[in-house]
């Protein structure tokens, strides 16, 4: 059973990324005066860098074993939500998301395997 809440934990990822992240896009075009299509370009790459990292941890785990791209990602995912928390400014939140989506991909790569 553990495994299965594990499984289900990791598929949400992707989901938690984005659907948390889309309520606060009116509030950063008021703080940082920025356009909708700016703020929605760290949707776009978000969903850019996840589409290609998702083709490339799948491999990467079969050569590397799954468990330790699974940590990597986990690491990278937390680390893409730190840098979220700080950022001063829409290229540094756009930096920050699409290292948050490096990590969401390996999660959901892998729940997948």
């Amino acid at each position: 059973m553990p495994n299965l809440a594990l499984i289900i934990l990791l598929a949400a990822f992707p989901a938690l990324s984005t659907d948390m992240y889309l309520p606060a896009i009116p509030a950063l075009q008021g703080i940082w005066g920025i356009s909708l299509a700016q703020a929605n370009l760290s949707l776009v790459c978000f969903f850019l860098a996840f589409s290609v990292f998702l083709l490339i941890h799948g491999p990467l785990s079969d050569r590397l074993g799954r468990k330790p791209v699974l940590l990597a990602g986990i690491v990278l995912f937390i680390a893409g939500c730190l840098l979220c928390a700080v950022a001063q400014s829409i290229g540094q939140l756009v930096a920050a998301r699409m290292v948050q989506a490096t990590g969401a991909a390996a999660a959901s790569a892998l729940c997948m395997a």
